[in-house]
């Protein structure tokens, strides 16, 4: 059995290459001296030198997983589990004495950072790998969630609009996941940044996946905001999400907001309506959603109510839904031969469009206004032309003038005789 002589090991790093030297001969080991993006091709270098020689000695590549050494390959034979990834390579090369072997991983993902090593055997016990430590940067995810009251708990907004509702709990959460480096996260309202408003900042302790020999690490961050009085102009901004982590661009998820609020009443609070006359109380109700999930008129006492809901109809009494003019809806009780019962009575409309239940009242009563009686006409075919002033004034002058010829003519005659 060969004699070993044993040196001191020397250690030395120096910009992603260190070494060290066991029974002579010399390891050094070189790994990429920037983070590596996810998708990128890591390379790490194994030197054994002075006095190397691949008839007596070879070359292992290991991976420190949980704190221990696990064999990636020997020499230029890569093991099963690392192989089995189809992205594990290496290639081993002699020169005098000195052997070289080269590790490529390529595609690189989550789980193959950390610490790789290499070591020339045989060689005493005590010798351990010499290890370069490769970082990878892996691409963080945001998603936007809406909060779900029903269910307390957040989910991802479906589709680009996020709904919150006027005077009901509601809230928003922005996740960053699945990069192996904890995300700078931060939420904005329009143009205004609301990370700090935020009531929530949640990191989670980082989750490892055993994947074969590999073992992926993520982080998760959150920020949540849940509150109850949202304004409604917020109605139309937009709320987004951003998340950066080292070596990419910020990424971002964001949806428009959609205000909704409960029903809101514009009508006259008394309305008149003639007895023996076909009448109709209106109102018009503002909310968003437009539609009513349910309407009901009613009106007398608890015991005695009347109601009639949507378009039914009971008696002399119709409900009516006009159409929606953007939020606006026009809702009606038609009332056919108005009588005595029906008037200074107290009705009301009751709306819900699913944000919250509204309603209002509707004195009616009775209109005794009196219409003013028609002025008489005349038969145009029977009526009697009247002359005009100037003509009975000119006719006037025609007969006195004849009447002096004539008295004239009478005097003329008796001087004659």
């Amino acid at each position: 059995m060969a004699r070993w002589i044993f040196t001191c090991s020397l250690f030395v790093a120096l910009i992603g290459v260190f070494t060290s030297a066991v029974n002579g001969i010399v390891i050094e080991i070189t790994g990429p001296d920037q983070p590596k993006l996810q998708g990128e091709e890591i390379r790490v270098t194994c030197v054994a030198s002075d006095g190397f020689d691949s008839n007596a000695y070879f070359v292992r590549f290991f991976k420190k997983v949980d704190g221990k050494a696990v064999e990636i390959s020997t020499n230029h034979v890569v093991k099963e589990e690392f192989g089995a990834t189809g992205r594990y390579k290496t290639e081993f090369s002699q020169s005098a004495d000195v052997g070289t072997v080269i590790l490529t991983i390529q595609d690189a993902q989550n789980g193959d950072d950390g610490e790789i090593g290499c070591q020339a055997l045989p060689g005493p016990k005590e010798d351990v790998p010499t290890y370069t430590n490769v970082k990878l940067n892996v691409p963080v995810n945001i998603i936007l969630k809406q909060y779900a009251p029903d269910a307390d708990k957040y989910r991802p907004v479906d589709g680009d609009t996020i709904v919150l509702k006027e005077n009901v709990k509601g809230g928003f959460a922005c996740v960053a996941k699945d990069s192996n480096s904890r995300a700078e996260v931060r939420a904005f309202i329009g143009d205004k940044d609301v990370t700090d408003e935020m009531k929530h900042h949640l990191h989670h302790d980082p989750e490892q996946v055993k994947l074969g020999a590999l073992i992926q690490t993520t982080y998760k961050s959150e920020l949540k905001m849940q509150k109850s009085d949202w304004d409604t102009t917020l109605n139309g901004d937009v709320i987004r999400c951003e998340a950066k982590v080292p070596g990419y661009e910020t990424v971002s998820a964001q949806a428009v907001v959609e205000m909704q609020y409960a029903p809101r009443f514009t009508c006259k609070k008394e309305q008149s309506a003639k007895l023996g006359s076909n009448f109709e109380l209106m109102c018009e109700v503002d909310m968003k959603p437009a539609a009513a999930v349910f309407a009901k008129w009613y009106w007398g006492p608890p015991d005695n109510r009347t109601e009639v809901a949507f378009t039914d109809s009971t008696g002399r009494f119709t409900a009516n839904v006009g159409e929606a003019d953007g939020t606006k809806t026009p809702f009606g009780l038609s009332i056919s031969n108005v009588s005595p019962e029906d008037v200074n009575v107290m009705y009301h409309l009751e709306v819900s469009n699913g944000v919250a239940i509204e309603s209002q009242e509707i004195m009616l009563l009775q209109d005794k206004s009196v219409e003013p009686k028609p002025e008489p006409t005349e038969d145009p075919e029977v009526k009697e032309e009247k002359p005009k002033a100037d003509e009975t004034k000119a006719a006037s002058s025609q007969v006195a003038a004849s009447l002096t010829f004539v008295i004239a003519m009478v005097a003329a005659s008796i001087l004659n005789h």
